[in-house]
């Protein structure tokens, strides 16, 4: 069987009785190893094509593009604007690598129980985990920062304040929420059967989690 112009297979004969399983049939000597590399090295030298021209519209025109929502800005343009509304509840679900398809299934079910709407932002670069989680906190369009630290790992501030881990982070949003915040690991609120505490009258939040994340739903209730 000719996979290649320079790569061939064979297979053996194999006996009918009993069933033998797939690896008896084939050749010891017949592997895929060259056509995977042939593969591996086209697919690398397309991926290196498109990161190249990435590359070059990102050096002209800068990140995020024009027009589109910024990570740094999602917060205060969808999430605060629902915090001053008298006895609205929010929840936000901070989510570490959600892919954008599961968050198009995750649209579909809401949408089963209710309105939902999808819409996409901009990640902030470079995309990693304390950089992404710290460009939704309050603020960050004005006030993220991105240092070095000693060791040459890229250290995320919020102003003067580092936001590196969740402690930090949540820190964040207590100063600015105070009492009107519960927290909670997502984990946690799926396996209770209760809902979410309820603070001196006041609405909660689910904080962000190493698999999942943490919701926010902060305002009074008035009853």
């Amino acid at each position: 069987m000719t996979v290649s112009s320079r790569t061939t297979c064979t297979v053996r004969k194999c006996s009918l009785t009993p069933t033998p399983a797939a690896g008896d049939c084939l050749d010891a000597r017949a592997t895929l190893e060259e056509p995977v590399e042939q593969a591996r090295s086209r697919y690398q030298h397309l991926a290196g094509k498109v990161h190249d021209i990435f590359v070059r519209h990102l050096e002209k025109s800068g990140w995020p593009p024009a027009g589109g929502l910024a990570n740094v800005d999602l917060f205060d343009q969808l999430i605060a604007p629902k915090l001053l509304e008298s006895g609205r509840r929010v929840a936000l679900f901070l989510v570490d690598a959600l892919r954008y398809e599961l968050g198009v299934a995750l649209e579909k079910q809401l949408s089963e129980d209710g309105q939902a709407e999808l819409r996409t932002a901009l990640a902030q670069l470079p995309s990693i985990t304390p950089v992404g989680i710290a460009s939704l906190l309050p603020e960050a369009g004005q006030s993220l920062m991105l240092k070095r630290s000693d060791k040459g790992d890229i250290v995320p501030m919020l102003g003067d304040v580092l936001v590196v881990n969740v402690n930090q982070r949540m820190d964040v949003l207590r100063k600015r929420y105070g009492q009107r915040l519960a927290e909670m690991p997502l984990r946690n609120f799926i396996r209770s059967k209760n809902s979410i505490p309820q603070q001196r009258g006041a609405a909660g939040r689910c904080r962000e989690g190493p698999e999942l994340g943490r919701c926010l739903r902060p305002n009074p209730v008035r009853r």
